[in-house]
C-alpha cells in the first residue's frame, strides 16, 4: 500500500481521460449510423412506427449532449457515464425495435454500453448496465411475441444475452488487472520519487529512521530503523497506517506543528533499569522537512541521541585520519633522512663518548616517530586481510619467541602454554597476527611485573573460534579506561599514540575474528574464569577456526 493515494489519485485521472476519449467515441458512432440509417431508410417507419433515422438522430443528440456535459457538467465523472449508459441502452432498444428485433442483426449495437461500463465502471455497476440490456432486448421479443404474434427466435436472442454477460465479464476482469498492474507501477514510480527525494536531503542513512507522511498523517513510506524504534515502544508502524490521536507517536505531530526539530524520550533496547525498576528513556531527536516535488508531503528523521554521537564521532574520526595520514607522509621522508644519518654518525671514528647517549636518544625518539607514523598510515588504510590456514600455536610461540627478544624480555619473564591437540587449525592473516601479538606484547611488558611467568601465553577453544590470551600481572585497567581502550587516539601512556589496540581490533575483524578485554572481576566482559591469580588481566583474541568463518 505504499503511497496508495497518490495511485489511487493517478488511476482515477487515467479513468477520466479513457471516459474523454469514450464520449467523443460515442458521439462518433452515433453520428455515423444517423448517416447510415438516413441513407438506407430515409423518414420511413421501422416495424414499430418508429423511424431508424429519427432515433438515431436522437441518439446522436443525446451524445451531443453528453459532449457538453463533458466540458461544463460539475457532476463526477462516474456519474455521467452511468447516465449515458443507461440513455444508451434506452435508445438501443427503441433502434433494435425499430429495426425488427433482436433477430435483425442490430442487437449487437448492445455490446457497446457493456464493453464501456466493463472497462471503465465497477463489477457492480457494469452488470446492472448488461443485465438492464438483456432484459430489454428479452422484453421487445416477448413484445413482439404476444403483441404482434411474430416467432421469435429464442435461442438467438439467449445466446445475444449470454454473449453480452461473457463479454461484460471478460472486459471487468481483463479490465481490473490492468488497473492492478497500472496501480501498482504509480505505487513503484511514486516510491521511487519519495525515495530519490529523500536522498537527495541525505536522508537515507541506514543508521538513521525516517517515514513519509501524507497530509492525512497516513504513512506513505518508512525504513526498517523508524519501524524498530516504533516496535520497541509496543507500536506497529506500516506504510498505510493512520496514525491517529491515541498513537504514541500522535505527540511528535503536534509538537512539529511548532518547531521543525523536536526532541523526546523513548524507549530503546538500549535503555536500561534503575535500582526500582524504572526505565531509563534515551533521547530521540526528530526533525520534519518539506518534499516540494511530492505535493508537499512530509518527511520525518530520527536518530537516537547515541547514534548521533556516534555518527559525529566517525566523521571526526574520518576527517582526522586523513589528516593524520597527510601529516604521516610529509613527516616520513625526513624521518628517514634524519635516521640515516644518525646511522652513520654511529659509525664516525670522531664519535666522543659525550656524544652517545645524544645520539642514543635521537636514534630511540627517531624510531618511535617512526612506529607513530606506521600506525597513522596503517589506520588511513584500514585493514585488508589475507587469511592462510596454520596452527595457531605453533605460529604464536615462534612469533612470540621473536617480539620477546626484540622487547628484550627475560628468558623467564614470558611463558607459553603446550600445545593442546584439540585446537585445530585457524584461518587468520600472519602479518595481522604478528601486528597484534606484537601490540599486546608491548602493553604486557610495559605493565607487568616483570617476574617469572608475569606475562603468560594461553589457547582456549570457544565454539567456532580458538581464543589466545595475553594475560600479565600488571595493574587492573580501571573501568573508565577500559569503555574506550578500543578507541582511536585514547591512551594512559605518554608515549603512545592511541592507535594500537585500535588497529589490533580492526586487524581482528578484518579476519572475521574479535579482540576484547578480560579482567579478573569479570567487570568489563564474559570469558573472566580465564584469568585467575597471578594474572589480573588479559586481551583476548578469537581467530575463526578453518571453514567457519
Amino acid at each position: 500500500m505504499l503511497a496508495l493515494n497518490a495511485a489511487q489519485d493517478n488511476l482515477a485521472s487515467s479513468k477520466s481521460r479513457r471516459f474523454w476519449l469514450l464520449t467523443w467515441l460515442r458521439f462518433v458512432l452515433a453520428s455515423l449510423i444517423t448517416v447510415l440509417l438516413s441513407l438506407l431508410y430515409g423518414a420511413d417507419k421501422g416495424s414499430d412506427a418508429l423511424s431508424p433515422a429519427g432515433v438515431a438522430a436522437l441518439y446522436t443528440l443525446t451524445s451531443l449532449t453528453a459532449l457538453w456535459g463533458l466540458y461544463y457538467a460539475k457532476l463526477p465523472w462516474e456519474q455521467q457515464l452511468f447516465g449515458q449508459l443507461l440513455v444508451d441502452v434506452v435508445l438501443i432498444a427503441l433502434l433494435v425495435s425499430s429495426l425488427g428485433g433482436g433477430a435483425g442483426g442490430y442487437a449487437i449495437l448492445f455490446m457497446m454500453p457493456i464493453a464501456a461500463s466493463a472497462s471503465l465502471l465497477s463489477w457492480t455497476t457494469a452488470l446492472l448496465i448488461c443485465s438492464i440490456s438483456v432484459i430489454a432486448l428479452l422484453v421487445d421479443g416477448l413484445r413482439r411475441a404476444l403483441l404482434n404474434n411474430v416467432n421469435v427466435d429464442w435461442v438467438l436472442l439467449g445466446l445475444l444475452g449470454f454473449t453480452g454477460y461473457a463479454l461484460m465479464a471478460i472486459l471487468r476482469f481483463t479490465a481490473q488487472r490492468t488497473e492492478n498492474i497500472e496501480e501498482k507501477a504509480r505505487v513503484a514510480h511514486t516510491q521511487a520519487q519519495m525515495v530519490q527525494e529523500l536522498s537527495e536531503q541525505q536522508l537515507t542513512e541506514d543508521t538513521v529512521g525516517w517515514l513519509v507522511l501524507d497530509e492525512n498523517c497516513t504513512v506513505r513510506l518508512l525504513n526498517s530503523p523508524t519501524r524498530n524504534l516504533a516496535w520497541q515502544a509496543g507500536y506497529l508502524l506500516e506504510a498505510g497506517k493512520t496514525i491517529t490521536a491515541e498513537s504514541p507517536l500522535a505527540p511528535w505531530l503536534v509538537a512539529l506543528k511548532h518547531s521543525s526539530e523536536i526532541s523526546i524520550q523513548w524507549p530503546t533496547q538500549q535503555a536500561k533499569q534503575d535500582a526500582q525498576g524504572t526505565v531509563q528513556l534515551e533521547t530521540l531527536h526528530i526533525k520534519s522537512s518539506v518534499l516540494p516535488s511530492l505535493n508537499g508531503l512530509i518527511a520525518l528523521t530520527l536518530e537516537l541521541g547515541s547514534t548521533r554521537l556516534a555518527r559525529t564521532r566517525d566523521m571526526h574520526l574520518a576527517a582526522m585520519g586523513r589528516l593524520s595520514a597527510s601529516i604521516a607522509h610529509e613527516i616520513r621522508n625526513p624521518l628517514a633522512a634524519i635516521s640515516q644519518a644518525a646511522e652513520l654518525l654511529q659509525e664516525s671514528k670522531h664519535l666522543t663518548g659525550a656524544d652517545e647517549p645524544l645520539l642514543a636518544m635521537v636514534m630511540a625518539n627517531t624510531a618511535r616517530i617512526d612506529r607513530i607514523v606506521h600506525n597513522l598510515l596503517a589506520w588511513s588504510r584500514g585493514a585488508n586481510a589475507s587469511p592462510v590456514v596454520f596452527h595457531p600455536h605453533t605460529l604464536v610461540a615462534q612469533l612470540a619467541q621473536q617480539i620477546g627478544v626484540g622487547l628484550g624480555l627475560k628468558p623467564d619473564q614470558l611463558s607459553i602454554e603446550p600445545a593442546l591437540a584439540a585446537l585445530g587449525e585457524v584461518q587468520f592473516d600472519e602479518d595481522h597476527v604478528y601486528q597484534i601479538l606484537s601490540n599486546l606484547l608491548s602493553n604486557a611488558a610495559r605493565y607487568a611485573s616483570g617476574a617469572p611467568s608475569s606475562i603468560h601465553l594461553a589457547f582456549k577453544p570457544r565454539g567456532r573460534f580458538v581464543t589466545l590470551l595475553v594475560l600479565d600481572d600488571g595493574p587492573p585497567v580501571a573501568a573508565t579506561v577500559a569503555a574506550h581502550l578500543f578507541e582511536p587516539f585514547q591512551t594512559a601512556s605518554k608515549q603512545g599514540t592511541g592507535l594500537g589496540l585500535f588497529l589490533c581490533r580492526e586487524y581482528a575483524q578484518a579476519n572475521q575474528g574479535g579482540l576484547q578485554l578480560l579482567t579478573r572481576s569479570g567487570e568489563h566482559t564474559a570469558g573472566s574464569a580465564w584469568v585467575s591469580p597471578p594474572y589480573t588481566k588479559a586481551f583476548a583474541l578469537n581467530m575463526p577456526l578453518t571453514g567457519l568463518n
